[in-house]
């Protein structure tokens, strides 16, 4: 029985999906730069360029968790439990990095 997607076919659309968010992130920052006040750019230059970085963080995550399963095997309890750990130490690493220029950024308005 043949496989609907090949591993290396499945591995070309993550690749895909991957610079698809890091040139995606990068046309988006460079076409709405200019409607940002010109103190708020170099923050939100800031914010492009992590959420572009994204893309390669998946693709990085994508062949370590192929190599995990490889090595394991796709029903073993300690790739799941490596990879879920992988996932939520990236996480908790990419969300601080990203949400402590969040604040800045979208700061509390005065009221009327």
């Amino acid at each position: 029985m043949q496989e609907l997607i090949t591993e290396q076919q499945a591995q070309q659309i993550v690749l895909g999906f991957c610079l698809l968010i890091f040139l995606g992130a990068l046309a988006f920052a460079f076409f709405w730069k200019p409607r940002i006040v010109k103190s708020k750019r170099p923050l939100f230059m800031a914010q492009a360029l992590l959420v572009s970085l994204t893309g390669p963080l998946l693709a990085g995550f994508w062949f370590v968790y192929n190599a995990l399963e490889d090595h394991y095997g796709l029903d073993s309890v300690k790739a799941l439990g490596l990879n879920a750990l992988i996932i939520v130490v990236l996480a908790l690493f990419w969300g601080a990095l990203f949400f402590r220029l969040l604040p800045a950024r979208f700061g509390r308005t005065r009221k009327a």
